[in-house]
């Protein structure tokens, strides 16, 4: 029988796991709002910058060969950080990865995200320029123990690992966003998402996963629980 332990453990699994979209969200999730006009903004973009760390862990051109089979929505350029900050205007636009944190009380919630935006250009009264960001959509990845840990002691920065953060998983969200924006749809990583003809296939399918994915996490001491459970466990009947 399955119990209340392992259903909370599987579906924290198959949120990771099971569907690249559970990552994936359009629009604005800060101001949880969807507007058309922003994506059609984005939508006639120059050219959209991605920004390239040295230490993403591969090559800038394994990352432009995962956009070259993903991205179709813009024209885009892959650049350093430099060259990322000093190309902002308003005609082009650009996916900023980036860590924030958000604290309450004595809890921190650290998200590692990679922003999509377009940026808008106002002139104040006294002549100067304002700028602003129009976010139409956001990646969101998945820390391991030691990255949560040291979130937790650092706000805003971390040191670890990003579960879903490789080549493999970047083409795939590339991909849903490229797609969802194309078509115009809203899609909130807030609501409940289950593709039926996917699950099908589990019934005559095996289903692969990696053993990174499957552990057993204190939230509330920031560490991983002295007793791990194992994939026998987590996928007991």
């Amino acid at each position: 029988m399955m119990t209340k332990k392992n259903i909370f453990s599987l579906v924290l699994l198959l949120f990771v796991f099971a569907s690249t979209f559970s990552q994936v969200h359009t629009g604005n999730i800060r101001s949880n709002s969807y507007k058309k006009k922003d994506v059609e903004r984005f939508k006639k973009a120059r050219t959209t910058y991605f920004q390239f760390y040295e230490d993403f862990g591969f090559t800038k051109e394994e990352y432009e060969d995962v956009l070259a089979k993903s991205w179709k929505l813009t024209p885009y350029k892959v650049v350093d950080s430099a060259a990322f900050w000093n190309s902002q205007n308003g005609k082009d636009a650009f996916a900023h990865a980036y860590v924030f944190s958000v604290v309450s009380g004595r809890s921190v919630a650290t998200f590692p995200v990679m922003d999509f935006y377009s940026v808008t250009e106002r002139v104040k009264r006294n002549g100067k320029k304002k700028y602003g960001r129009k976010i139409i959509a956001t990646i969101y990845f998945t820390l391991d123990i030691s990255g949560r840990r040291n979130a937790t002691d650092s706000p805003g920065a971390f040191e670890g690992d990003l579960l879903n953060y490789n080549l493999g998983y970047l083409k795939n969200m590339f991909q849903a966003i490229n797609d969802l924006t194309e078509k115009g749809v809203e899609f909130s990583i807030k609501k409940d998402f289950k593709n039926k003809e996917k699950l099908k296939v589990l019934k005559s399918e095996p289903l692969y996963i990696s053993s990174r994915f499957i552990y057993s996490y204190n939230p509330f001491k920031g560490k991983a629980k002295k007793k791990q459970i194992t994939a026998e466990e987590l996928f007991k009947s």
